[in-house]
């Protein structure tokens, strides 16, 4: 897959998944959502030209817990009082 189509093909997941969001806004199952894809997407970019033609077969992303450790969630992804 070349770098263009790599782009491409995030840029299909960002818009898909930034339906799927809106969807459940709408039905009520969930009041906010990140969509990194959309926030970052720049950065992702500038990513995949980088680093995107390397050979990799898989691309892991997720997302920073941010300050709270995503306690609002009842994750504990990290400690926010060490």
């Amino acid at each position: 897959m070349s770098v263009e189509s790599l782009i491409d093909a995030a840029a299909s997941l960002r818009d898909d998944a930034d339906e799927i969001a809106l969807e459940m806004i709408e039905e009520g199952s969930a009041e906010c959502i990140y969509n990194p894809l959309r926030y970052a997407w720049e950065v992702h970019v500038e990513y995949l030209r980088i680093a995107g033609g390397l050979g990799a077969k898989t691309i892991l992303m997720g997302m920073n817990p941010g300050p709270h450790g995503m306690g609002q969630m009842g994750i504990p992804f990290a400690s926010t009082t060490e």
